[in-house]
Formats: C-alpha cells, structure tokens, sequence
C-alpha cells in the first residue's frame, strides 16, 4: 500500500449536492455583479484598449509593452460580432460565474464536501473579486487559472495543466511565471517529473508568443521588459503590504506617488481572520502537503508586488486572495464541524462578510461609473457632431472615446510612441492627410493657440475636458 495520503472517494449523491452547491454560487456571483451596477460601468483605458483588439466595427488600438494579447482573445467572441459595452458586461459577468465553477470544481476531490463551495463564496464575495469580475481585464482569469491549477497539479492532469499555463502566459505572461514557480517546485518534490514538465511547456508556449511579439513590435525582450519595469515603477524592493492592505478598503487603485490612507478596521479584521483560519487549516488538516503549496504559491504571488512594485491595485493580488480563500474555508468548515454554535458563530461571521464587501463592490462601481462620464459626454458630443468612425481621437480618454465613436485612437500615458501618441501639430497634420477627422481631447484650460481654427466642445462635468475637432476632412495623400 503506498504511504501517500488520497482522499476518499466522494459518494455520488454527496458529489452531484456539492456541485450544486457550487453551481448555486456561481450563479449567486453572477448576480450580484449585476445587482451591484457593475454591468452599467463605462470601459475604463485598458479596457478599451483590449477591447479593440479583435473588434469587427472599432480600429485596432495599439497597446503598450505591459499589456498582452490575452484578454483580447477572451472577449473576442462578442467584439467579434459588436462592440456593446452592455453585451460585453453581461457576457464577462456570465463568463465570470462559468469560470468560477469550473475552478474550484476539480477540489471537491481533495477537500471534504462542500468546502469548495465556501472556498469559491469567500473569494467570488470579495468585493476585489465583484468588482472585477465581468471586466476586460487580466488578473480575475488569472485568480481562477491559480486556484484550478493546485488540483491538476496533485492529480497529476498534465494536459489540462499544460492547455491552462499556456493560457495564463497569453492572459498575463509575469504573473504566469509568479504562478509557476512555487508548483514547478512542488512538483519537483513530490518527483512528478512529467507534470512539471508538462507545465513548463505550457508556460513556454505562452511565452512564445510574447517573444516573437517583443521582436515585432517592441525592439526585443530586452527592451520590453525595461518599458514593464518603468510602467510598474520596478525602482527596486518595496514593502508594499501595508499600502496594499490601505487600498483594499475599495481604492482601485493607489498610484505609486500618492498616500493609500490608513489601514481600517474593517479590512484589518478580514485579514487578520483569513490568516487565523489558514493556520488552522494548517494545522488540523490531514493533507498538509495541498494545503501548504496552496500558501506557499499565494504567498510567493503576493510577493511579487508587494515587493517590486511601489504601485498598489488590489486587483493585481486577486490570485492570492482565491488561493487563500481554499485553506480559509478549510479551517472555518472544521470550525463549524465542531459544534452547532461554532456553526451559528460562522454562519454569522460569512453572512456580514458577503455583505460588507459586497457593499464595498457597489461603492467602487459607483465611484468608477462617475470618474468614467467624462468620456461618456465626450462621446455623446461627438455624436452630435455627426462624427463616426473615419477618426482618431488623441489625448485624454482617447481609447474609451474612439470605443464609442469607432475612431482610431492612442493614449500617451499608455506608453506608446508612434505617430498617435503624441499631439503635435506635426503629427495631428499627418492624421489628417490620412483623410481622418481628428479630435483632440485635454483637460488644460488655457486654449491651444496652434488649433486656433479648430472647432472647441467644452465637455460637461468635472475636470473640465474641451475637445478640439478638425476642420473637415483633409484630402488623402
């Protein structure tokens, strides 16, 4: 008889209530992004960006060194038919809760019950995972793709785990690598030479494609890597943590010149309780060795940026957060295991944590659906303008406003320097010959005397946003 420790079979009946527990999570999470507001928040730059990528009716946008082709593939399936920002948000949201199910799925074999089920409710109700779930953005994919590969790695899936590292390595090349450095580890120790091999490749043929892109469009890796590093503001070590624990009271995000504010009681209290729980999971569970590389790899992502980058997103952490949120509700099941008022006390303790970030979810979308009107009204002035596509729009918001205007666009604080990305007269002119109407949106309140002639729009709302139009079309060259 071999000395490793497996998990007993579940029953069939116990297997198909667990699943349908999970399912009804899912389904709950899915839900609740749109009860939220969620699903009415604007595209924000990246998102537009990503968006762009394989739309059938907006100009592909140029993106810079630190982004990747991944998210684009994922929403290409609606972009490829409409750029919708609605149809985008329900099919990402949908998208979300499929995920979501099928990545905490495979533990039902490894953690007793229902646990799983718990596991996805802690994290999906984090109002980190709320709030970016049905967003054209990387990192909640990654969380999943975190959370799914610790089980195909014990279970020895070397397909699935290699199919799901090549995926994260499209989705988000670095944070594919902070993934697989602790489970090629793992597997290593426990001598499953195949199935970190079979996961190394995985990450090599995502990474493939981010090096032949990085010769075609960015003079190498080398140079790649050092406009990633400037972007993140990689100046050397930081202690990030406790900037990090600041911003997840609901910032978004907390630039790497400005104050997070001060760590509250609520958000230390979740954290302090996680952590509790993970080292009692810890030390009760008879599978050590599962539970362990679940931490260690969280712990090991964690660092990554809150150790090299002075930047604090809270979405960038996502991974850590669902990786934790397994051991977390290991240890609060064994909890509720050992009396029925440990159970009240826990079911208690879940019910005002869902509630808590889930309010804190609705405060975000909110607060992001305000800051994002700018490029709404910007749009709708357009329109009034008769302007529709055979633009390009540079400046401020450029990405969001050519979204909905179906417009070429760039961003210079996107890090791009081609003939878009920077709003010289000279380069304005050459838009112009290419028979574009050219838009330029800023927010300086003294006017451009080089665009005397231009038609101005002042923008409604805060920030005061004028845009500059063109006079007309000019003649192709």
């Amino acid at each position: 008889m071999s000395g490793r420790h497996r998990a007993p079979a579940p029953a069939l009946g116990s297997a198909l209530g667990a699943a349908l527990v999970l399912a009804l999570v899912a389904a709950a999470f899915v839900a609740a992004q749109a009860a939220i507001g969620d699903l009415r928040v604007p595209l924000d730059l990246d998102e537009a960006v990503y968006s762009s990528q394989f739309a059938s009716d907006v100009p592909h946008f140029a993106y810079a060194a630190h982004r990747s082709v991944g998210p684009g593939l994922v929403v290409a399936p609606i972009t490829a038919f409409t750029s919708s920002v609605t149809a985008l948000r329900v099919y990402l949201a949908v998208l979300s809760g499929v995920a979501l199910f099928f990545a905490f799925f495979p533990w039902r074999r490894l953690i007793p019950g229902t646990t799983a089920a718990l596991a996805a409710a802690l994290f999906a109700f984090s109002w980190v995972a709320l709030r970016f779930g049905d967003t054209v953005l990387p990192n909640y994919l990654v969380a999943l793709g975190a959370v799914a590969a610790i089980p195909l790695l014990f279970r020895d899936k070397r397909l699935p785990l290699f199919l799901l590292f090549a995926a994260l390595s499209l989705i988000r090349p670095t944070d594919a690598v902070y993934l697989a450095i602790p489970l090629l580890a793992a597997a290593l120790l426990r001598k499953k030479h195949y199935t970190a091999l079979s996961l190394a490749f995985g990450l090599a043929a995502g990474w493939l494609y981010w090096v032949v892109e990085s010769f075609i469009r960015f003079n190498g890796p080398r140079a790649r890597l050092s406009a990633i590093a400037h972007v993140n503001d990689a100046s050397g070590l930081h202690f990030g943590l406790p900037r990090y624990l600041a911003a997840l009271n609901g910032k978004e995000t907390c630039l790497p010149t400005a104050s997070c504010g001060s760590i509250t009681p609520t958000v230390a209290t979740w954290w302090l309780i996680t952590a509790a729980l993970v080292a009692f999971a810890l030390y009760t569970t008879r599978n050590k060795a599962l539970l362990l590389t679940t931490v260690i790899t969280a712990l090991f992502f964690a660092a990554s940026y809150l150790l090299l980058s002075n930047w604090a997103v809270p979405r960038y952490v996502l991974p850590t957060i669902a990786l934790l949120s397994v051991p977390a509700a290991v240890g609060l099941m064994t909890l509720v295991r050992q009396s029925r008022v440990l159970a009240v006390a826990a079911l208690a303790l879940v019910a005002l944590y869902i509630g808590v970030q889930t309010t804190t979810a609705a405060q975000a979308a909110t607060r992001t659906s305000r800051s994002l009107t700018l490029p709404l009204n910007s749009a709708r002035a357009l329109s009034r303008a008769d302007i529709w596509g055979n633009c390009a729009v540079v400046g401020r918001f450029a990405p969001q406003i050519a979204y909905l205007r179906r417009c070429v666009a760039a961003d210079m604080r996107d890090g791009l320097h081609d003939a878009y990305g920077k709003t010289t007269l000279a380069n304005l002119t050459r838009l112009q010959r290419q028979g574009l109407r050219v838009i330029v949106s800023t927010s300086t309140r003294k006017p451009r005397p080089d665009l005397a002639s231009w038609r101005t729009v002042t923008v409604p709302g805060p920030g005061h946003l004028r845009l500059y139009l063109s006079p007309g079309h000019a003649a192709r060259s």
